[in-house]
């Protein structure tokens, strides 16, 4: 077998397999890529003669059927020198489902991001008014029926009601989030602000390890395992992570700020700042009487 004619026959058995589950679209795809290589190729005789019943074959499937029937052209069949013909046919044809496919497509977007904004909207208006569980409610609504559909919906949720100062409320949707994508960084501070709004400083410290662990660290997230650190009194460790951050900055502000702060109760009165802006120690007077004089 001529091994452009086994390509095609792959094509048509394709097509015959989409025609069989009734996909148009992928059916007719297919069509036009056997038919594109048959007018490519040098096939004649017995292989052609195979190529154009097989055609006819997947032909038949999508027009026995009522939905398509009428979309096709009376009587189209794969007839000798008429390739070019039935390819143009399929084509325009594809092209336009295909347009069709995709404006019922952008339709059915639309309908969708109109939904979620009522959802969102309406839940938005009873944080204002603090009607905080009729708000979870709406928030819960929009996030089981499109969380799937629209990235980052659990999140959105979440930021409106960590502004509203819902943090309790706000960790099952940030966890969600992790869940769904767990490559977005933006649901991981946030549940480090509800931790640690509620004083659960270890479960905070947890979450930021675990940040480090899956994103890397940077400047700000050394700076604020510092502050946290700070608050559960654990000096040594806030310092480490203020030195981590500097080498990240050596000017950070922040990182000197807290390092200086908590630099006297490790080192006692030998501390020296590692801040370039630090003003200088001056040295003690080792002949006090001197200056008195």
């Amino acid at each position: 077998m001529n091994p452009q004619t086994k390509v095609i026959k792959e094509h048509i058995a394709r097509a015959k397999s989409y025609a069989n589950k009734f996909e148009l679209l992928k059916t007719l795809a297919s069509l036009c890529d056997a038919l594109e290589l048959t007018l490519q190729s040098q096939i004649f005789g017995r292989d052609k003669f195979e190529i154009g019943i097989l055609i006819d074959e997947v032909l038949r499937t999508l027009t026995s059927h009522e939905s398509f029937k009428d979309l096709f052209p009376p009587g189209i069949a794969f007839k000798k020198g008429q390739e070019k013909v039935l390819y143009a046919t399929l084509k325009k044809l594809h092209d336009r489902v295909q347009n069709l496919i995709e404006k019922q497509e952008l339709e059915k977007t639309r309908e969708k991001m109109h939904t979620v904004d009522q959802f969102i909207l309406e839940a938005q208006a009873k944080l204002e008014e603090k009607e905080f569980v009729e708000a979870r409610r709406l928030f819960y609504k929009a996030t089981e029926r499109f969380e799937m559909e629209i990235p980052g919906l659990n999140v959105d949720a979440a930021q409106r009601m960590v502004r509203a100062g819902q943090f309790v409320e706000a960790i099952p949707f940030l966890e969600r989030g992790i869940v769904l994508d767990p490559k977005d960084p933006r649901p991981w501070g946030l549940l480090v602000t509800c931790y640690e709004s509620q004083g659960e400083l270890d479960k905070a410290v947890d979450v930021i390890k675990e940040v480090m662990r899956r994103h890397g660290t940077n400047e700000s997230i050394y700076i604020r395992y510092a502050k946290i650190l700070t608050k559960q009194r654990k000096w040594s460790e806030a310092f480490d992570a203020c030195q981590e951050a500097i080498k990240f900055n050596a000017f950070s502000p922040e990182a000197h700020k807290i390092a200086d702060k908590i630099g006297p109760r490790i080192f006692g009165a030998n501390y020296t700042s590692s801040n370039p802006y630090a003003p200088a120690k001056q040295a003690a007077n080792p002949n006090p009487a001197a200056e008195q004089r």
